[in-house]
């Protein structure tokens, strides 16, 4: 397991990305599968970022696994920050259906992560959130 401890701030995302890619560089992983968990990265970093210390900014921890040898079958994205405690799972689908003038501001990052991962938990334990994301590849 790799792991980047890093300040949660949006201009920051560019080391996040190569840690992630550096993490993940060994491995012949599908160039469509490594598109959608860095877009994933990149929603909840963002995220964090954003509005976890609002208006200050504070530290996440990344981590990054490879499940099943040199020809892994799962990669595997945790998140952990000491920020205000936010359950991103807590909030409902966004109505796609909806016209775009009626739909409520917020969601689309979530939703967005949920449809593109395989599982994605949260849980608030000891002052932190922590995320994990899973992609199946194998």
């Amino acid at each position: 397991m790799q792991e980047l401890q890093i300040e949660a701030k949006n201009e920051n995302l560019h080391e996040v990305f190569a840690f992630l890619l550096s993490s993940l560089g060994e491995y012949s992983i599908d160039a469509k599968i490594l598109r959608q968990v860095k877009l994933c990265v990149e929603e909840v970093f963002e995220n964090i970022a954003c509005y976890a210390y609002d208006p200050k900014s504070g530290m996440t921890r990344i981590t990054v696994e490879c499940r099943g040898g040199q020809s892994p079958d799962k990669i595997i994205v945790g998140f952990r920050d000491s920020g205000r405690p936010f359950d991103p799972l807590g909030y409902r689908a966004p109505d796609l259906d909806l016209p775009l003038e009626e739909r409520p501001i917020g969601g689309l990052g979530i939703h967005l992560v949920r449809s593109k991962m395989d599982e994605v938990r949260y849980e608030y334990r000891n002052g932190e959130n922590i995320l994990f994301m899973e992609k199946n590849i194998g």
